[in-house]
């Protein structure tokens, strides 16, 4: 997916969207990472919570969609109005 969507969405970002305040791309990703981090804390096991196949299952059908939410919210996000309406 990091391959597939990333570099893509970076690059129509730069090229079509304008910040209000400008970013460079490896922090724009690190909030990405740390948005799909909140969804991946329900999935590790620890002591008391021990995560069954079929949550691993559901998991990963849900996992694209979660990382197109996160790539959105993170690239998308620094835009203007105009460019997050180009970006959706």
């Amino acid at each position: 997916m990091f391959k597939k969507y990333l570099p893509e969405m970076l690059k129509f970002m730069r090229k079509n969207c304008k910040e209000p305040v400008f970013t460079v791309d490896n922090n724009i990703v690190q909030s990405m990472l740390r948005i799909l981090d909140c969804f991946f804390a329900d999935y590790i096991e620890s002591e008391t919570k021990k995560v069954t196949q079929e949550e691993i299952e559901e998991f990963e059908i849900s996992l694209e969609p979660l990382f197109i939410f996160s790539l959105t919210w993170s690239i998308g996000a620094t835009t203007n109005l105009e460019g997050r309406d180009k970006f959706n």
